[in-house]
């Protein structure tokens, strides 16, 4: 479901000066008047040195200038490239009032050419709603499959990812509560208790998720309220708790995380039509 994300939330501007040409129509993006987001635990004995951050830069530089000649240029201004302190693989794409924004998680900074344009041209299409050259792509798939980056990527948000635990009892809704109505109700009590926690702000974007590696459930401190019904309150928390239950399927080349049988299950539950309608209503 569209609402529902799951992701770390944990995030950290890292590397803003890369390299600047003025009549490049690839330009590093430019970070120094924004607000700094929360600051992950990041310890400096693990920190990238400045000779891996320069020639990271350079090389995404390089890549997105040959990868961007190839899709229609933004009407806003130039494509604006950075690596970005995401706490896992995640990269994203942006329309800004100068350009489009282009982050690629720090994660890849000592990624191969071909896995940096696997990365754009799949970005790239999306914004332009073209389909993804899969064949361009392939190296960057196979890299995230690769158990050897799959390690690193849990040994790297065990040292740099710290959830912010804000505590189960809201201001009208306790999630102990819920958790073991949900669990009782619909896994007749077989679900083993993860760290439950609401969101430490007031998230319009996530209305709950849960994070594998840290083994918690964090749902939205804005359903924390006596204006959302119960049953809205128990479907996000059984959606969460399905994740323990039906664990994502790492067989494919892509891991899925809403599998056939996750998606079945969740059908399964009673007020499901009742809660979807609730949140496309109210949910904004």
């Amino acid at each position: 479901m569209r609402a529902v994300s799951h992701r770390s939330g944990i995030e950290k501007d890292l590397y803003q000066d890369l390299l600047w040409e003025e009549d490049c129509p690839v330009r590093p993006e430019d970070t120094s008047k924004r607000e700094a987001p929360p600051k992950a635990n990041i310890q400096s004995n693990n920190a990238p040195s400045a000779e891996l951050i320069e020639e990271a830069g350079k090389k995404l530089l390089r890549v997105a200038r040959k990868v961007c000649a190839g899709y229609p240029p933004s009407k806003r201004g130039p494509y604006r490239v950075s690596f970005y302190g995401y706490n896992s693989l995640k990269s994203t794409i942006r329309e800004q009032r100068a350009g489009v924004s282009i982050r690629i998680s720090h994660l890849l900074l000592d990624a191969p050419e071909e896995v940096l344009g696997g990365v754009l041209h799949t970005l790239l299409s999306r914004f332009h709603g073209s389909p993804i050259p899969r064949d361009l792509c392939r190296a960057y798939d196979e890299f995230c499959r690769n158990p050897e980056v799959e390690e690193r990527m849990r040994r790297l948000r065990r040292m740099a990812g710290k959830k912010i635990i804000v505590g189960t009892r809201g201001k009208s809704r306790d999630l102990n509560e819920v958790f073991d109505r949900v669990n009782r109700t619909y896994f007749q009590g077989r679900i083993r208790k993860p760290m439950l926690t609401w969101s430490p702000g007031d998230s319009r974007r996530t209305m709950g998720y849960y994070d594998e590696e840290f083994n918690i459930v964090v749902i939205s401190s804005r359903l924390d309220s006596k204006r959302v019904p119960v049953f809205v309150l128990d479907y996000i928390m059984y959606h969460e708790l399905l994740h323990i239950a039906c664990p994502a399927d790492k067989s494919g080349k892509r891991r899925q995380i809403h599998t056939n049988e996750f998606k079945r299950r969740e059908r399964d539950f009673p007020e499901y039509e009742r809660a979807v309608r609730w949140i496309r209503k109210y949910w904004s």
